[in-house]
């Protein structure tokens, strides 16, 4: 059972990166942007994060970030300042808490990306659905690898 589950952490890893570069691959993508290695340095940072540390409680999520970032050997930017790839965002404490954008080749807070709630009162309690980071930050990573299976 132990090996089943290391083996599809890997698999959720590739998943990942499948998601993040096929658009190129494919020709969708390309000339919109170039594939440096930093931009596959911050690509491989997302992937690693979503992948080997979903599974983590928040108090080993800390402990994997600090790990993962001393691992990346990247500076990080000072807070306000905007985060290209080949630096690591600071504005909040973890990775988890930021995602990299490869149409802006910069990592964004997921706070960032929550659409701005309007209630609308003809709708039934059960109907509403309001947005939060955790329904933004698991809409976008399955659209993502749905997108590219």
């Amino acid at each position: 059972m132990f090996l089943r589950t290391q083996v599809n952490i890997i698999i959720q890893l590739t998943k990942v990166l499948d998601s993040l570069f096929l658009p190129f691959v494919n020709n969708e993508k390309k000339g919109q942007l170039q594939l440096t290695s930093d931009f596959i340095h911050a690509s491989f940072l997302q992937a690693m994060t979503w992948s080997f540390g979903a599974c983590l409680k928040q108090e080993d999520r800390i402990l994997f970030d600090a790990f993962v970032k001393y691992l990346s050997g990247l500076s990080t930017v000072s807070v306000g300042s905007k985060t290209k790839s080949g630096q690591l965002p600071n504005e909040k404490p973890l990775l988890f808490d930021h995602v990299f954008q490869p149409e802006l080749d910069q990592w964004i807070k997921w706070d960032d990306l929550i659409p701005k709630y309007e209630h609308d009162r003809s709708k039934r309690f059960t109907e509403l659905f309001v947005p939060t980071v955790d329904t933004v930050r698991l809409g976008m990573m399955m659209m993502n690898t749905k997108t590219y299976q």
